[in-house]
């Protein structure tokens, strides 16, 4: 992970961001939750290690970049600490993230990746929850990059794979392909059984390894959604 470079020209580009992106994140905000209401959501799997579930210990959330939506929208509320790029469409999903009151960290594994990872350890070491996109924020699409893993190695905390599959869906035109639930639809999530890394025989690489093992648990979990 690498540390970002805090220049002046990136301050002045985010300013005018962020104006815009609060006019444009309040109204996808508003449609989206006008929508997200009509949706008939059911989970299957591990139903108690839900994040509406509370425990005693940190866990670290992880679903692919093109399921952001319908996870933000039924798990408002749930006191989950999401980490968000600080791109332009970054500033906009923590935007509407923080009006379905998610905390935000703010950053990714090319910007401000050291600073990410240090607060999200301390997240979970005080017994929150984490939320993380391992094919984001640029891709390739649904390809586990090492984020997750390293989180998951040096903190000890469970990995939680949830997986959302809609029987009615709009799919944008995106690098994630991101995804919109129909109104009215019926959207099943599962959860999984939780990884721990602490489970993964010693390697070389014990963080590759555990991005590998991540990547299998997600293959099966899309196939149990």
């Amino acid at each position: 992970m690498h540390i970002s470079e805090d220049s002046r020209s990136d301050h002045n580009t985010l300013v005018p961001a962020q104006f815009s992106s609060r006019a444009a994140g309040t109204a996808i905000w508003a449609l989206s939750s006008a929508i997200g209401f009509t949706w008939k959501v059911s989970l299957s799997g591990q139903t108690n290690m839900a994040p509406s579930e509370r425990a005693d210990y940190g866990r670290i959330y992880a679903f692919w970049h093109s399921q952001l939506l319908p996870l933000s929208f039924k798990f408002r509320d749930s006191g989950i600490h999401a980490i968000v790029s600080r791109s332009r469409d970054g500033i906009l999903a923590s935007y509407i993230a923080g009006k379905w009151r998610h905390s935000i960290i703010s950053g990714s594994s090319h910007r401000g990746g050291t600073a990410v990872l240090r607060q999200s350890i301390k997240v979970l070491n005080d017994q929150g929850s984490i939320a993380i996109t391992p094919d984001g924020p640029r891709g390739p699409r649904e390809v586990v990059k090492s984020g997750a893993a390293q989180l998951a190695a040096l903190s000890g905390a469970p990995v939680i794979i949830l997986t959302v599959k809609p029987q009615q869906v709009w799919r944008l035109k995106s690098w994630d392909r991101f995804m919109i639930p129909k109104p009215f639809t019926r959207v099943n999530i599962h959860v999984s059984a939780p990884l721990y890394a602490g489970d993964v025989p010693d390697s070389n690489d014990k963080v590759e390894s555990v991005r590998t093992l991540i990547q299998e648990k997600f293959d099966v979990a899309s196939k149990l959604a």
